[in-house]
C-alpha cells in the first residue's frame, strides 16, 4: 500500500476510535490487512472478508464502522 493511502486509512482509524469497543484488536487486524493490501480497494475487500469471518458481533460491528470510515475518508 502506498504511504499516502496508508495515511488515509490510519486517519480514518483514529477518527473511528471513540466508536470502537476493542480498539487494540482492531488495530492489530488493520495492521495485518494494511501490510498485505496493495491499495485501499484491496484493503476494503480484505476487511469485508474479515468482517464475515468475525465470530463476535461486537468485533463485526467495530470492523464495519472502520470500513465505513475508510470508505468515507478515501473519497
Amino acid at each position: 500500500m502506498r504511504e499516502d493511502q496508508a495515511k488515509i486509512v490510519w486517519a480514518c482509524f483514529e477518527e473511528a476510535l471513540p466508536y470502537l469497543t476493542s480498539p487494540c484488536s482492531i488495530r492489530e487486524i488493520l495492521e495485518e490487512l494494511v501490510k498485505g493490501a496493495e491499495g485501499v480497494e484491496k484493503l476494503l475487500v480484505a476487511l469485508d472478508e474479515r468482517i464475515n469471518r468475525a465470530g463476535e458481533q461486537t468485533l463485526r460491528t467495530d470492523l464495519t464502522i472502520l470500513r465505513d470510515r475508510i470508505v468515507e475518508g478515501g473519497r
